[in-house]
């Protein structure tokens, strides 16, 4: 995430003896330096490899640390595989984030001791948040896969286990009434309002819209590339969308900008 000084976390301006300007990054385990500006692929991309390191570093710390055949150390070895190394930035985070909830309760516990009733009771306890139930599930499924093809454990517990079913028709897509009624509480100008036009007029997902700004625009297209799928489209603008980005400043890093004048 961004911090006040708008540099993404680990990341400081200094200035070099050359008096050029340099974006360093320094943690646990990596001092390094990034390309100047803090914009663009080369930079997310340098942002990412220097981020990798941190968690490769993390990793080996919390290899020491952890007790043999426990789920800590489960979660390590899976950290480090190719299965895991393989998947998407955003999709790393993601996992991350269940997996660390989950290790914090259990993180002591031997994966052989683990049963199928264990790992029902486990989802029962979620039943007021089934799709943070089916999630957890599903990485189970694959973190036990892992220790079984490392000969930790003989059958993987959580395979044939089911999760909730959905109860849900998905997102309600909104109704022109609905547009208009948003359009009339949140005026030309306001945040909400190029949200809304950034988002319906690219038709772009979230973690797209708030990366976007002027230096993806090329007369009537924004070039965009998705950080899901890698995808690079290149959006023809309607004319809505462009009265809305003409009045916005051209020396921001993003069109999107938090109360502190910051990227999302």
């Amino acid at each position: 995430g961004k911090r006040r000084n708008g540099l993404p976390q680990y990341c400081s301006l200094v200035i070099d003896r050359h008096k050029k300007r340099r974006i360093r990054f320094r943690a646990k385990g990596v001092d390094t330096y990034l390309p100047f500006p803090p914009l663009g692929d080369d930079f997310e991309k340098a942002y990412a490899a220097a981020l990798a390191g941190v968690a490769d570093w993390r990793a080996n710390i919390g290899a020491a640390r952890t007790k043999p055949g426990s789920m800590d150390a489960l979660a390590v070895s899976y950290y480090r595989s190719p299965q895991f190394q393989g998947l998407r930035d955003s999709t790393k985070q993601t996992y991350r984030r269940i997996i660390e909830t989950f290790r914090e309760k259990h993180g002591g516990r031997l994966v052989r001791d683990l049963r199928r009733e264990h790992v029902k009771i486990l989802l029962g306890n979620m039943s007021d948040r089934p799709q943070a139930a089916n999630r957890l599930l599903s990485l189970l499924k694959i973190m036990l896969d892992h220790a079984l093809d490392n000969g930790w454990i003989a059958i993987n517990p959580a395979v044939g286990v089911r999760g909730f079913k959905k109860k849900t028709d998905g997102f309600h897509t909104w109704t022109e009434a609905e547009i208009a009624a948003y359009e009339a509480r949140h005026p030309e100008g306001s945040k909400a309002r190029l949200a809304l036009s950034l988002l319906l007029y690219t038709a772009q997902r979230r973690s797209d819209v708030i990366a976007m700004g002027w230096h993806q625009v090329s007369g009537k297209t924004i070039k965009v590339k998705q950080r899901k799928t890698g995808a690079e489209l290149d959006l023809f603008m309607l004319p809505t969308l462009t009265n809305a980005l003409s009045q916005l400043p051209k020396d921001k890093p993003t069109f999107l900008l938090t109360e502190f004048g910051k990227p999302f």
